[in-house]
């Protein structure tokens, strides 16, 4: 069966072109579309280097994770519908396998597992390990949800596919399109389950796919996350935290980023955040923020200051999202997640 395969992309340069190889080794017929959101670096100039693939142009302005994918699905000519993101890989005959699994499972949606890129850091590889190992897949197997229903972890793990790589039925994007300007994929999924809909990950197929993100993206992302968790009701409840006990946990990271010979202050997007928020509540070592560094440490690449300070601020994120913000300190909190 033909597939269409939608590509988001701006400024995609090699890892572009490298996804599209990739591509090209897949024993499948393939129509791939690039939706491209005003690109400046040349990469468009792929465009003559692959001729089949179809390349359509958008002002950067107009692009969003939704409304973007939205074009690419109603431009598609094929049943099946393929989401990926523009530095993803795959192994040849990825593809193949995947609509195999979609077919013998009878699914609407169908995420891969990712596997991080050589050159990933530490704390790039010990994301991706920890959550693909709290949804059940650190071994192959295919998970399918047909239900939304359950605990908050239950409900979670069964919207938890992703658009790095997604197989869906394009009548489906159709009568229900992406929504939202952040988590578009999780979104869709969690509607879908309320309609019945099968819905699976699998990590029998993979990705290749990781980023290396700075420490501020890693608190944002965190943040927004666990924002989103809370709106869709799935967020297992953490320990209680008055506000000035959450703005402590600043404190925290700063005294222990120092001990670990880590910086807050050598990223500026970090730095203005934590010195927007001074003073800080004096506070003790908090375990639900200082536990992630034993738990990242199995995956340490000799980087610790960089791999500390990352964890750190990602998991201070999620701890600040667990709160409804107000007053001036608030504003610069629920600021946090612009732009993801």
């Amino acid at each position: 069966m033909p597939l269409s395969v939608i590509i988001p992309a701006f400024n995609g340069g090699g890892d572009l072109a490298a996804l599209l190889e990739s591509l090209h080794a897949q024993e499948v017929d393939l129509e791939i579309l690039v939706l491209d959101s005003g690109s400046t670096d040349g990469s468009d100039s792929l465009a003559a280097r692959f001729p089949e693939v179809q390349w359509h142009r958008f002002e950067a302005q107009d692009f969003s994770h939704s409304a973007t994918r939205n074009k690419g699905v109603a431009l598609a000519r094929h049943d099946l519908v393929f989401c990926t993101v523009q530095d993803a890989r795959f192994e040849k005959g990825a593809l193949g396998r995947l609509m195999a699994l979609f077919d013998k499972h009878s699914l609407t949606a169908l995420s891969v597992a990712e596997t991080p890129r050589p050159d990933a850091d530490a704390f790039s590889r010990y994301s991706l390990h920890g959550y693909y190992r709290s949804l059940g897949l650190e071994t192959p197997r295919t998970v399918v949800h047909s239900e939304w229903e359950g605990t908050a972890r239950n409900k979670m793990d069964a919207a938890s596919v992703g658009n790095v790589a997604c197989l869906y039925r394009r009548e489906a994007l159709l009568s229900h399109p992406f929504e939202g300007a952040f988590a578009e994929d999780f979104d869709w999924a969690v509607r879908a389950l309320k309609r019945g809909e099968r819905v699976g990950k699998t990590s029998e197929v993979t990705v290749i796919h990781s980023h290396t993100r700075s420490a501020f993206y890693g608190l944002r992302r965190g943040f927004a996350s666990r924002r989103l968790m809370r709106r869709f009701g799935v967020a297992e409840p953490l320990r209680p935290r008055t506000p000035d006990e959450a703005l402590s946990l600043l404190s925290v990271l700063y005294r222990r980023c120092l001990a670990e010979g880590a910086d807050p202050r050598s990223e500026g997007g970090l730095s203005r955040f934590l010195e927007a928020l001074r003073p800080w509540p004096p506070a003790e070592d908090d375990d639900e923020l200082t536990s992630v560094i034993a738990d990242c440490e199995p995956f340490d690449d000799g980087n610790r200051p960089a791999w500390v300070l990352k964890a750190l601020a990602g998991r201070l994120g999620w701890l600040l999202g667990d709160l409804d913000w107000t007053g001036e300190r608030g504003a610069v909190i629920e600021a946090l997640a612009n732009g993801l």
